[in-house]
């Protein structure tokens, strides 16, 4: 469990520490504001000042989100109290109407960060729905492509691994009863969770491990079941991956079984042609023996007459008959006396 908490307390303290560059960045842009408005354009009026604050507060928000946008709408509206609405370099407001700018103020960057910052988000979300399809693509595309000649299974799951970039996949086969794994060191994935999802057919998703395992049903049938290490992709493409995997793993059931079918039809072929090549090859020497036995029979009485008869009737049969039945007397039999 240790090598799983790992990484995900790395990525926490990564994202903490660069939401903390942010919004450091973010009161530099705004001190830089004040700092113009206060030394080298002191003569602008307050409404400029504001709109000021306003737009470099929308621009924090589309760069960088939410959270940066009402710290430095929050600080803006300190810096435009504390440095340009009279009494300067107090925190108290003498003007009435002053209160109502200010409040005005804090109001819009607010509204208008949150609207920015959501447009930001669907933005995003489409952005990363438009590439999970791009991918699920490429991965049908690989799936097709797929060789029967190795385990079907493995390579599904080195498919998703390269596709979308994910620390580990592991697939169950149900029909070998073997487990597969990109990252045979990993422990996060246990086998018995696999045997368990794929028995049972219920998905399980674990958002503190980050880890996903359905099973792989097609048509009624159990396959096996996917695990998936990561939450690079949402919950939907997740089940759109399985879905894909069942059905490679079934057409390749399904060309194996084809394949054996094929195999048993080109040998009963090949035992067909046998026996007729066979045959033919008995057929021209039995006719000899055949017109040879007619002749000693047609001749005057001798001792051999019996075995010219038993030539003759055993010539009667057909080629292939003569070669595979099993029940039939045997020649040398014949010609012993009782």
């Amino acid at each position: 469990m240790r090598a799983v908490y790992r990484p995900l307390v790395k990525n926490i303290d990564q994202s903490r520490i660069q939401t903390l560059i942010r919004v450091c960045t973010s009161l530099l842009i705004l001190a830089g504001i004040t700092f113009i408005y206060r030394h080298i354009a002191a003569e602008v009026n307050s409404t400029t000042i504001a709109l000021t604050f306003l737009l470099a507060i929308l621009g924090i928000a589309t760069a960088w989100g939410l959270f940066e946008a009402m710290v430095s709408s929050i600080i803006g509206m300190l810096c435009f109290n504390f440095f340009f609405l009279p009494p300067v370099g107090t925190f108290t407001i003498a003007d009435p109407q002053n209160w109502v700018a200010l409040f005005a103020f804090l109001v819009t960057a607010v509204v208008a960060s949150q609207l920015s910052a959501s447009v930001k988000k669907r933005a995003l979300e489409a952005i990363r729905r438009q590439e999970e399809v791009e991918r699920l693509y490429e991965l049908s595309r690989d799936l097709m492509l797929l060789d029967n000649r190795m385990a079907i299974a493995e390579q599904v799951a080195d498919r998703i691994v390269q596709v979308f970039d994910l620390p580990a996949v592991a697939v169950f086969d149900r029909t070998r009863d073997r487990v597969y794994r990109t990252d045979p060191t990993d422990q996060s994935i246990s086998d018995a969770k696999l045997r368990d999802v794929s028995l049972q057919g219920t998905a399980h998703h674990d958002s503190s491990a980050k880890l996903s395992v359905l099973p792989l049903n097609l048509g009624g049938k159990a396959l096996g079941s996917l695990a998936i290490l990561g939450d690079v992709i949402s919950e939907t493409a997740v089940n759109a991956v399985g879905n894909l995997a069942a059905i490679a793993m079934e057409r390749a059931l399904a060309e194996e079984a084809a394949s054996r079918m094929e195999a048993a039809r080109q040998n009963e072929e090949m035992k067909s042609m046998l026996l007729d090549a066979l045959a033919h090859e008995f057929k021209t020497p039995l006719t000899a023996i055949k017109a040879a036995a007619s002749s000693i029979l047609d001749e005057e009485p001798s001792p051999h007459r019996e075995l010219a008869t038993i030539i003759d009737e055993e010539t009667d049969r057909s080629p292939s008959e003569n070669c595979w039945r099993a029940s039939a007397p045997r020649f040398e039999d014949r010609l012993l006396p009782p």
